[in-house]
């Protein structure tokens, strides 16, 4: 049994050898931070694809909305210009009977030539 003035010897050893890697432990630090890397890249790839991809949905739900307003406004157009071309057609057809086209020589200002003209060889 150890009194209290006994002197127990106490000796430190220094331990002079160089530290060793753990290369399994290193092998697998750089695998899962590799792993990590890679989960990574297709993640962010994916969120900046869906923002990119939102932003051209709704150019072109802007793009259509100004269409079919366009659209209306061009059908709008075409239904009042069917009743100008039916005022044309009534227009054109007084002018059927002069089917023939008829020649004079005339002096212009440019000296004789030919004019070409619409006549008929009915009495109006």
């Amino acid at each position: 049994m150890n009194q209290p003035h006994d002197y127990i010897p106490t000796a430190v050893i220094h331990d002079q050898r160089t530290p060793r890697i753990n290369w399994a432990a290193a092998g697998a630090y750089i695998t899962a931070a590799l792993g990590l890397g890679i989960a990574i890249a297709p993640t962010e790839l994916f969120l900046s694809y869906r923002e990119t991809a939102a932003t051209q949905i709704s150019q072109l739900r802007q793009a259509l909305s100004t269409a079919q307003s366009a659209q209306s406004k061009s059908d709008s157009s075409l239904s009042s210009l069917s009743g100008k071309v039916t005022g044309i057609d009534n227009a054109l057809a007084a002018l059927a009977p002069y089917s023939t086209v008829c020649s004079q020589d005339l002096t212009g200002p440019n000296g004789p030539a030919a004019f070409y003209f619409l006549c008929t060889d009915q009495k109006p």
